[in-house]
Order: C-alpha cells, then sequence, then structure tokens
C-alpha cells in the first residue's frame, strides 16, 4: 500500500475497480453456464427417453450439465481472460503488468509449489475431522467435479487456477492493497475467494488457501508463485481423484509430495531470502 492516506476517491475507485472484476468473473461462468443449459434443453427436447415429470426432466437435465461442467469451467475461464485482454488493449495498458504478472526469481515460484502438497495435506486432514454430516453436504455438493481426463485436467488444473490468480490476486487483491493495509487486502480478497465457491466446507478451505495465495503474492509482488502453488494443489486433486479406487496410492502419492515439498522448501529457503532482500528495495504492489 502507498505510504500516503488513501483518499475516499481512491478508496471508492478501487473498491469498484475490484468489484467490477468480480462481477465479470461470475458473468463469464453465468454466460457459458446459461448456453451450455439452453444447448443441452434443445439437444433433449426431441428425445423420446425424456421422464414426463417436471422434477425428472430437471434431473436429467442437471445430469447432463455436470457431465460439462470441466468444459464450462474452462471456456468460462478463457472467456474471462480474453476479456480482460481487450479491456487492458482499449485501456493501453500492459496486461501482464495490469494482472501483477511479474517475474520473479525461479526459487520464489519453486517455493510456492513445493508448499502445495503441505497444504492439500492440511485440507485433508481438516475434512477428516469435520461432522460427517458437514462431509456428506460437501460431497453432495461437489457431485461430478471430481471427474477425471484430459478436459477436467485442462479446466480444473490449468485454467482455473490461473484465472482465478488473475483475478482475485492480481486483480481485486492489488486493488484492494492500494487503499488498505496489506494484511486486511489479504483477508478480504480471501473472503471473496471463499464465498465465490458456495458450499460452507468449500468456502472454508478455499478462504484459507486464499489467505495462502495472497500472502505469496503481496511478498512476491507477484502472482506467478500463488498461480504456481495454485495449478499443483489442484493437480494433486486431480490424480487423488484417479486413485480414488485406491486410497493406500492415494496416502502414498500425497506422503511422497509432502516429503519432496518440504525439502525443495528446506533447499529453496537461502535463495528465497536473497530474492526477499532484494524485493524490499524495489516498488510495491
Amino acid at each position: 500500500m502507498n505510504p500516503s492516506r488513501p483518499t475516499l476517491l481512491q478508496v471508492l475507485t478501487n473498491l469498484g475497480k475490484a468489484l467490477c472484476y468480480l462481477l465479470l468473473f461470475l458473468s463469464s461462468q453465468m454466460v457459458l453456464s446459461m448456453i451450455a443449459t439452453i444447448s443441452i434443453s434443445l439437444s433433449m427436447a426431441g428425445q423420446d427417453t425424456l421422464p414426463a415429470d417436471p422434477d425428472g426432466m430437471m434431473e436429467a437435465l442437471m445430469e447432463q450439465l455436470l457431465a460439462y461442467t470441466p468444459h464450462i469451467t474452462l471456456f468460462s475461464a478463457l472467456l474471462t481472460l480474453v476479456v480482460l485482454a481487450i479491456l487492458f488493449a482499449i485501456l493501453r495498458r500492459n496486461p501482464l503488468t495490469s494482472v501483477t504478472l511479474r517475474p520473479v526469481h525461479p526459487a520464489v515460484v519453486l517455493i510456492g509449489a513445493a508448499i502445495a502438497p503441505m497444504l492439500y495435506l492440511v485440507v485433508v486432514v481438516a475434512l477428516s475431522l469435520l461432522p460427517e454430516a458437514w462431509v456428506e453436504a460437501y460431497d453432495q455438493a461437489t457431485v461430478g467435479l471430481d471427474s477425471t481426463g484430459v478436459m477436467a485436467f485442462l479446466a480444473t488444473a490449468l485454467a482455473a487456477p490461473i484465472v482465478e490468480e488473475v483475478v482475485f490476486r492480481g486483480l481485486i487483491l492489488t486493488r484492494l492493497n492500494r487503499v488498505m493495509p496489506g494484511w486486511l487486502a489479504v483477508v478480504l480478497s480471501a473472503l471473496v475467494f471463499g464465498l465465490c465457491h458456495g458450499q460452507a466446507v468449500w468456502v472454508g478451505y478455499a478462504f484459507v488457501l486464499g489467505l495462502t495465495f495472497g500472502a505469496l503474492t503481496l511478498r512476491s509482488r507477484s502472482i506467478l508463485p500463488a498461480m504456481a502453488c495454485h495449478i499443483v494443489f489442484n493437480t494433486i486433486g486431480q490424480l487423488t481423484t484417479l486413485l480414488q479406487q485406491n486410497p493406500n496410492a492415494q496416502l502414498a502419492l500425497l506422503g511422497s509430495l509432502v516429503v519432496v515439498g518440504a525439502a525443495a522448501a528446506l533447499i529453496l529457503r537461502p535463495a528465497v531470502r536473497q530474492a526477499s532482500a532484494r524485493l524490499n528495495h524495489s516498488a510495491p504492489l
């Protein structure tokens, strides 16, 4: 944040920008969901095997929509990025600088990736300690989101982390940080990030992830470390989904990744300290 006290106009301007970027992100998802719903409804209209009652038809429609969730996620992410690129081109601003996609020391990016397995372990342990009813509600809310395959991987492990870091850390967090203390900007952006996930349990752990991603962004002054952490975190989720029929293999995979990540973090620590020292003399977000 700038050392000078922001004016009321600056506060309102940056809050308005953050809100607009959030609405753009949500609107892209809504538009793609509406297109998918209309397309599926039209394709189902001529089928003789459809249930006659409205409830049955709605259930059949929802099943089809769930099957296309990775497609909706992927194309809504692409739509968001395209709209942002057009917006910054109109404003004649560098899109990479505008979303805080700044180059940083490779060790800083790698340490972001290295802590992802430990974050995933924390989430797994936290979920295991929740009441059974909460876990069942979470499982029902996320049914259909645990699909695998190329499209699911592209959507979940690549597209979603990239666009979410661009929007929630690269745009929303940095705009908030211009008019409030860094810790408060991280908390508020993480809260918005969590609330966008909808289901209560999901909101909780997405909030914790948002805090981590936000801290990485503020410390490095770039979204690259947070993006690396987010991509690895979601990739681990995809891998564990592939191994869901073999809990022992899941445990072995996660344990191995945690050990490798912890070792990498220790090895990279001196280089990260040196990079952080140099950052202290550079311009803030």
